[in-house]
């Protein structure tokens, strides 16, 4: 009788549990929380969005400053385009063959992290863009006459670096 009454009184804890939990998100549905977390995340979106711009920006007039400088055809057009500039910077140091290995190893990685079981690995793809990024970098400052501190700057800080490397006194060395 007693295991009889201990499983009723299981069963009916658990119905109210379940019947508290459905009001309540009934409740939080119908008050508007997730309105609430939208309006909460939009001025982080627009933060997000001016810092994306401004970095751009940057990094688009220090790309033109360069090519200027390095005396690339149409710099303002390939200074501009995303794409177009950094394969520009790739060609302009002698390195077009890693900016295609870059790509390749964005397009796998991309592709890995949609595959759950070795998702992972896309791990691995970040390190080995980071080190073509890194490289790449060092290349562009030596072509200007910096050195290794000056790779560090443009790696952590690119928009200003980049800014420094078309407006400033560096000249290019080809």
């Amino acid at each position: 009788m007693e295991g009889i009454t201990n499983e009723l009184i299981i069963n009916a804890l658990s119905q109210d549990t379940e019947s508290i939990n459905n009001e309540f998100m009934a409740q939080v549905s119908s008050s508007g929380m997730e309105s609430m977390i939208i309006k909460a995340l939009l001025p982080v979106i627009a933060i997000m969005v001016v810092i994306v711009a401004i970095n751009y920006i940057l990094s688009a007039i220090g790309y033109v400053k360069i090519f200027q400088k390095a005396n690339i055809d149409n710099p303002i057009a390939k200074g501009m385009i995303p794409l177009w500039n950094t394969f520009t910077a790739f060609q302009m140091t002698d390195n077009l063959n890693m900016f295609w290995i870059l790509i390749g190893v964005s397009v796998v990685s991309s592709v890995i992290s949609t595959i759950p079981v070795i998702s992972s690995l896309t791990i691995v793809g970040s390190i080995s863009a980071l080190y073509i990024v890194i490289l790449q970098e060092h290349k562009l400052s030596k072509a200007f006459g910096h050195g290794a501190g000056y790779t560090v700057g443009l790696v952590l800080l690119r928009p200003i670096f980049m800014l420094i490397l078309g407006c400033g006194s560096s000249q290019y060395e080809e």
